[in-house]
């Protein structure tokens, strides 16, 4: 009677390898120990069992120990009984021929101990072993247990029975090259178990896995209107001069004419910075791509694709790691800006004790993310993950479509060129038919160029790049968010340096940037840029650009101060968007704005940032404006004026700081306090308030506060608060008229000086300190404000 039973497997390219016959080593005992995990995931492996003839009447005492058996292994099954069945080869489609359905016991072919996988892709069976029990009498359980041999950890294992009492009975079994299978050199060895006291093992030896850096490489995906590729480094040399900037002169002197050769890159200078200013080319700055002088892509046709890797072992924070770094150079960046040269790169980082990726960085731009192995990364054969390069940029992301970049966008496709590791992946995996191998080239060591200090294309000095005008670093002086990509690609994968802050400004406005240690990005008093800001990737003053628009594009996550300085009466619009820990964009519309007026706003400040406003110049706060994403609600203020005559008069126009509290909790809101400026009828006006139901109280310059409670504002409505006739005296600004108010007004006594010692002293705002404002002051003396 014949039996077959069939497990599904995964298989895709015919491929038989040829080795000599060789012994398999077999050992007869007692299993008796088991280590490691079990893999129970069946990705690749697999086996079956079959039987024929049946087995008369026989006593079965001791069934296990009597059993006749045979033992092989190699690379594929054989059918020996034509013309059912030919055979069954490793490396191929389990389906081609057709595996199941023997008409007799299959043997061995491709006998050996060794195993070659050079020219076996992942994912695919690699080797096969084959018992044959004789005259067995009743049911028996199998089992074949896959170990790897320097850590003894199972890796797979499989469990067959073989069918009712018969004479000839095979159970055969084979493993993967696959993750959790077999996934790198070594040896290794098979248990195969029917029974407490007998089982069998073969050891074996797989060789030809290729290391991590091939085994990784990426598959580019290029956007279909892309015009440069990755191409070698001789790309630039064979077309570029050396040139050497001069500093601080900003002298250009020619080295040497191209083309350069590798050995010929001279090392660092004391005089300035050496670079190669490529034939033919220029740059331009950001959104003034027009002006570049683009080299013609076909110059560089007969250059081949290239990707430089590097393997590095690393230990950080005491874990071992295996870092892969892929390296890829163009001859040109075209995008809205434009520069000679562009240095892009990838890595992963794998796990050193178990060999196994755990998350992958893309570069981009001044920055890059960082995304898990498993489900962040798309993969070709299951180990080369996809790589899509953004047109023009070059910048490198895990997905296609369109990534943001700040005020522009990076577009990624995968309908354009695919490029992929020559030997390394099977062109056929790859669903496309414009597609090209690249060559990869390993840069671990003995190549001098990666630390060659210079620049790979035309070189402007400063922090900015000349807008993004310089050329790249060497991979080696790669440094992103004040670290070395190079040598620190640990710290890369966790900060991989994206934080960034953009402003943009519209109207009769002037804008600044300043970071914790006063340092400067904006125009300075004579009209030159300032760029001190460590991070300044860019900053164009309006009058660069045709749309009267200011732009600042800082990398920092420091905290910035940004500034705007009114050049004349009219409306500015402000935004900034700062990407830390997720982009948040603030926008300002509206702000109405005189000659003298400065808008501060601390692009840190949170919840809410709120903008304080200065018109007259006198360093005070004159007015707030809420973003405009804080709420569509407003407060209309009326203060009336002790000792300053009727309304509409120019003495009501007072600024005072207004302060929002929860109500009833008196807990004060975390963008509060704000600045209103009355007119001349003594109403201020604060909009973009949020919804809420608030306690409000003002102070005045030398007025006591005043405080008016359970205030509700509705969503997008106004309410109108009056906070009664201020309590005048409070010169000090203590919000308690006392002996030192009395002392500074005496101070002044019947002068028209009326700011006495940095105080404001005039309580009536008639230009002189005398009885009157005395009066005034002892209206309320010894009163405190409602919020001392």
């Amino acid at each position: 009677m014949q039996k077959y039973i069939m497990v599904a497997v995964l298989g895709i390219i015919a491929l038989l390898l040829s080795f000599a016959p060789m012994p398999v080593a077999t050992t007869v005992g007692q299993e008796t120990n088991e280590l490691g995990s079990v893999n129970i995931s069946g990705k690749v492996g697999g086996g079956g069992i079959g039987g024929m003839g049946e087995v008369s009447s026989v006593s079965m005492s001791g069934v296990a120990s009597g059993i006749e058996h045979y033992v092989d292994m190699g690379k594929g099954l054989e059918e020996p009984c034509w013309p059912w069945r030919e055979c069954m080869v490793f490396g191929a489609d389990l389906g081609t021929p057709n595996a199941s359905d023997w008409n007799c016991i299959p043997e061995i072919i491709g006998r050996t101990n060794s195993f070659d996988l050079s020219t076996i892709t992942p994912n695919h069976d690699v080797a096969i072993a084959l018992i044959v029990f004789y005259n067995v009498t009743e049911e028996l359980p199998v089992t074949f247990k896959w170990y790897r041999n320097r850590d003894n950890k199972l890796i797979y294992q499989s469990w067959y029975t073989t069918p009712e009492p018969c004479e000839e009975c095979y159970v055969y079994g084979y493993i993967g090259y696959a993750p959790e299978e077999i996934w790198e050199n070594g040896n290794y060895h098979l248990h195969i178990i029917w029974s407490p006291s007998d089982f069998r093992v073969l050891d074996f030896e797989i060789e030809g896995i290729p290391p991590p850096l091939e085994r990784y490489a990426p598959v580019l995906y290029f956007h279909p209107y892309e015009n440069y590729y990755t191409d070698s480094i001789d790309s630039m040399l064979d077309e570029s001069d050396l040139m050497l900037l001069e500093r601080p002169i900003e002298f250009r002197d020619l080295i040497r004419n191209g083309p350069i050769g590798e050995s010929e890159l001279p090392g660092s200078s004391e005089f300035g910075v050496y670079y190669l200013d490529m034939w033919n080319a220029t740059p331009a700055p950001l959104w003034e791509s027009w002006r570049a002088e683009k080299p013609d892509p076909a110059r560089f046709t007969g250059y081949p694709l290239t990707v430089y890797g590097r393997q590095a072992d690393k230990t950080y924070e005491g874990h071992n790691y295996i870092v892969l770094q892929y390296w890829f150079f163009y001859p040109y960046n075209n995008w809205h800006n434009c520069h000679e040269g562009d240095m892009e790169r990838i890595q992963i980082i794998c796990d050193k004790a178990t060999g196994d990726p755990e998350r992958v960085t893309f570069g981009q731009h001044r920055g890059g993310e960082t995304v898990p192995w498993n489900g962040g990364v798309s993969l070709i054969e299951g180990t080369h993950p996809k790589v899509f390069v953004a047109q023009g940029s070059h910048a490198s992301y895990p997905t296609d479509g369109d990534h943001p970049v700040g005020p522009c966008t990076d577009e990624t496709s995968n309908t354009g060129l695919v490029s992929f590791p020559t030997g390394y992946v099977n062109e056929y995996d790859i669903p496309t038919g414009n597609k090209k191998g690249y060559t990869l080239t390993d840069i671990s060591s003995g190549h001098p160029w990666v630390e060659w200090p210079g620049i790979w294309g035309f070189y402007v000095s400063g922090s900015t790049g000349g807008l993004g005008q310089s050329g790249p670093n060497s991979p080696a002086n790669v440094v992103i968010h004040k670290i070395n990509v190079w040598n620190d690609p640990i710290a890369w994968a966790d900060d991989p340096g994206s934080p960034w802050n953009i402003f943009t400004g519209t109207g009769p406005m002037r804008a600044h940037a300043y970071d914790n240690n006063g340092n400067h990005t904006g125009l300075n008093e004579t009209g030159g840029i300032e760029t001190e800001i460590p991070g300044t990737y860019f900053y164009i003053p309006a009058s660069n650009l045709t749309n009267n628009t200011e732009l600042m594009w800082i990398y920092t996550e420091d905290n910035l101060t940004f500034t705007i300085e009114a050049s004349e009466v009219g409306e500015c619009n402000f935004s900034f968007a700062r990407c830390v820990e997720g982009e948040i964009t603030t926008n300002y519309t509206h702000v109405e704005v005189i000659e003298n007026t400065t808008a501060t706003v601390n692009a840190n400040q949170t919840p809410i940032p709120v903008m304080q406003i200065d018109h007259d110049g006198d360093g005070r706060v004159d007015a707030s404006k809420l973003p405009d994403s804080a709420g569509n609600s407003t407060l209309i203020g009326n203060v009336s004026f002790e000792g300053r005559g009727e309304a509409p008069n120019n003495t009501w126009i007072e600024t005072f700081v207004v302060r929002f509290f929860n109500s009833p909790s008196y807990d004060e809101l975390p963008w509060s306090p704000l600045y209103a400026t009355t007119n001349s009828s003594g109403y201020f006006t604060i909009t973009g308030l949020p919804a809420g139901t608030y306690d409000i109280g003002i102070k005045g310059k030398t007025s006591l506060s005043e405080l008016v409670t359970n205030v509700t504002v509705g969503v997008n409505e106004s309410v109108e608060v009056d906070f009664g006739t201020t309590r005048e005296g409070d010169i000090d600004d203590s919000d308690y008229v006392d002996m030192d108010d009395r002392d500074l007004l005496y101070m002044g006594w019947d002068s028209t000086n009326v700011i006495q010692a940095g105080y404001l002293c005039d309580l009536d705002r008639n230009g002189v300190i005398n009885m009157d404002d005395r009066d005034l002051m002892y209206m309320w003396w010894g009163e405190t404000g409602d919020l001392f």
